[in-house]
Formats: C-alpha cells, sequence, structure tokens
C-alpha cells in the first residue's frame, strides 16, 4: 500500500514527489539511490535560488552607489552656494537701480536754466555714482535665469540622490537575502 502525499505549496527539494511518494517512502533501494542525488539537488536549488536573488536586485556595489549619493549631495551644495552668490548678486544691483532711479530724478529735479547745472550734475554722479541702468537690469535678468539653471540643476540631484537611494535599499535587501542562503 502506497502513502501519496501531495507536494501543492512545497519547494525546492521537499518538493520531489515519485509516484506520488517522498523519497523516505519508496523502497529501500529507490530511497538510497534518490538519497544519493539528494545533495546534488540541493545544492542546484541553492544556486538557483541565489541565482534567482541576484537577477531580481540591481548588481551594483552599495560603495558605488553612496559615492554616487555623496557626489550627488556635493553637486547640489555647491549649486546652492553659486545660486545664493548669484542672488546676492542680483539684490545689490536691484539695490543698485534704485539708487540710480533716486540720482536721475534728482538730476531731473535740477531745471537746465541753472547756470551751475553742469557741476550740480557732477556732484550728484560722484554721490551716486556712474552706473548704467539698463546694462544692470539686463545683467539682473540674467542673474534670474541663472538661478533658475541652479535650481533645476538642484532639483535633479534632490531626484537622483533618491534614485539612488532606492537602488541602495534594493542592494540592501539582495545583500540580506544572499546572507539568509549562505551566499
Amino acid at each position: 500500500m502506497s502513502k501519496e502525499t501531495s507536494n501543492i505549496g512545497v519547494v525546492g527539494p521537499d518538493s520531489i514527489r515519485i509516484g506520488g511518494m517522498i523519497p523516505d517512502d519508496l523502497p529501500i533501494a529507490e530511497s538510497a539511490a534518490i538519497r544519493e542525488q539528494m545533495p546534488l539537488v540541493k545544492k542546484n536549488d541553492l544556486q538557483f535560488q541565489i541565482d534567482s536573488i541576484k537577477a531580481s536586485y540591481p548588481d551594483q556595489s552599495s560603495d558605488v552607489i553612496r559615492a554616487r549619493i555623496r557626489e550627488c549631495k556635493n553637486n547640489k551644495a555647491t549649486f546652492k552656494t553659486q545660486r545664493d552668490l548669484i542672488e546676492q548678486k542680483r539684490s545689490e544691483y536691484e539695490s543698485l537701480v534704485a539708487v540710480c532711479t533716486i540720482r536721475d530724478k534728482e538730476i531731473g529735479a535740477i531745471p537746465e536754466s541753472v547756470p551751475e547745472r553742469d557741476a550740480l550734475v557732477k556732484a550728484i554722479g560722484v554721490r551716486f555714482g556712474p552706473w548704467n541702468v539698463n546694462a544692470m537690469e539686463t545683467q539682473i535678468g540674467q542673474f534670474t535665469e541663472s538661478m533658475k539653471r541652479f535650481d533645476d540643476a538642484i532639483k535633479q540631484e534632490a531626484a537622483s540622490i533618491q534614485e539612488l537611494r532606492d537602488v541602495l535599499v534594493r542592494i540592501e535587501i539582495r545583500g540580506a537575502e544572499l546572507k539568509k542562503l549562505g551566499a
């Protein structure tokens, strides 16, 4: 009388059935032959599991990914510093444009009929500086564009950091699963 057992839900070498029976329930000779092959079956099953895990996760070194994350963070910090410097320069130019507006109003308030008008205009120019408002406004526009480009670059670096962190998590999961298998 044979003992038939199901292998539904069983994986690996434990799922082996011959004529519906587990190897231990077979006649002695057949059972011994199968037991001789079991180390090879278990070795192949372990290698299959290892290969499956390696195929399911990124094949990169966590050290390399960490180095890339550090590089992205450094780039982000550098971009932020440069953006802040440009913003400071833009603010200085905006202040100078405001000063030039005051200068131009004072010069405009001097009537053309005043005989010492040229000397007064020269004195106002010395007090406020000889800046060209149109050139400064053009530069302010360029500063604004540069700041937008830096903002975009900072966002791209942040997105790269997040992607790399996701990869790093998957690499660590791969390592843990391989360690569980003893690989």
